[in-house]
C-alpha cells in the first residue's frame, strides 16, 4: 500500500506515521491579556506561594499554559520568581516570558504592523504601531545567540519579510545536517533560507529547537502569515 506525495512520488504507508500538529496557540492582547505574560515551558512546573521566606507548592501547571504576570519579581531560594495576577509565583526559568521592550523601534508608529521576536525568551509578539495585539511562544535556533554562519542559530536584526508561501519545501544539505520537509505550512522568508513557519512535527515551543528558522504552532503560524505583509492575493499560493 502506497501513499502519493504532492509531487507524485510513492511512499510505502508502512514507512509513514500521521502527525496532527500541536493545538497550542498564543493569546490575543485585545481580550484581557496584556504584557508581560508568560507561557509555561517545562513539564512538571508548579506555581508557588511564598511564606516565611520559603516556597510552598500551590498547584502543578501544564506546559504551554499562558500566565498573566504583574511585572513584579523577587529572588528566593536561589531562584528568580515572577508574580502572576493570581498572587502565585513562578520560577522564571520555567517560563517563556513576553515583555514589552524598554524602547520601541522608530518605525512603531500609527498602525504599522511589525513582529517582535525574542531569542532569549523564545516569544513572539505582534504589534500594530505601539500596541501589542498578540503574544505566543516559539522555537528559534537551537544554538541560541551563536553565529548563524557557524551554528544552528537564528539571525538577529531587523528584517522585512521577503516572500510568503502557503506551503513550501524546506531542506538543508550540510554535512551531518540533512533534512527535507515537504509542504511546510505558512512559510515567511525574511533572510536567505531563514523563515517563520509552522512546525507540525513538535510542540516544544518556548525552547530553542530549530535549525535557525522560527518554528510556530500551525495555528500561530497561520495567524502571523495573515497578519503580515506582503498580503497574499486570493487564490494565490505564494507572493514576493
Amino acid at each position: 500500500r502506497f501513499a502519493i506525495t504532492t509531487d507524485a512520488r510513492l511512499v510505502p504507508t508502512s514507512k509513514l506515521k500521521p502527525e496532527r500538529g500541536s493545538t497550542f496557540h498564543g493569546v490575543s492582547l485585545r481580550k484581557g491579556w496584556h504584557l508581560p505574560l508568560g507561557f509555561v515551558k517545562r513539564d512538571g512546573s508548579w506555581s508557588y506561594g511564598v511564606s516565611k521566606n520559603a516556597l510552598d507548592k500551590v498547584e502543578k501547571v501544564h506546559r504551554l499554559d499562558p500566565v498573566q504576570l504583574t511585572g513584579r519579581s523577587k529572588h528566593l531560594g536561589g531562584h528568580r520568581l515572577v508574580e502572576a495576577i493570581s498572587g502565585n509565583w513562578y520560577r522564571e526559568h520555567d517560563m517563556a516570558i513576553a515583555a514589552k521592550p524598554s524602547k520601541l523601534p522608530a518605525f512603531a508608529k500609527t498602525d504599522k504592523r511589525w513582529i517582535d521576536i525574542s531569542i532569549q525568551s523564545q516569544t513572539l509578539v505582534l504589534y500594530e504601531g505601539t500596541n501589542a495585539v498578540y503574544a505566543t511562544a516559539v522555537s528559534t535556533g537551537r544554538d541560541g545567540l551563536g553565529d548563524p554562519k557557524k551554528t544552528l542559530s537564528t539571525p538577529t536584526g531587523t528584517f522585512e519579510i521577503r516572500e510568503e508561501h502557503v506551503t513550501a519545501t524546506m531542506d538543508a544539505n550540510e554535512v551531518d545536517n540533512k533534512f527535507e520537509l515537504r509542504d511546510v505550512p505558512w512559510v515567511q522568508y525574511f533572510k536567505g533560507g531563514y523563515a517563520l513557519h509552522a512546525a507540525p512535527w513538535h510542540d516544544g515551543f518556548g525552547r530553542p529547537r530549530s535549525h535557525g528558522s522560527i518554528n510556530l504552532s500551525p495555528l500561530d503560524a497561520r495567524r502571523v502569515f495573515l497578519f503580515s505583509s506582503p498580503m497574499l492575493p486570493a487564490e494565490w499560493h505564494g507572493v514576493n
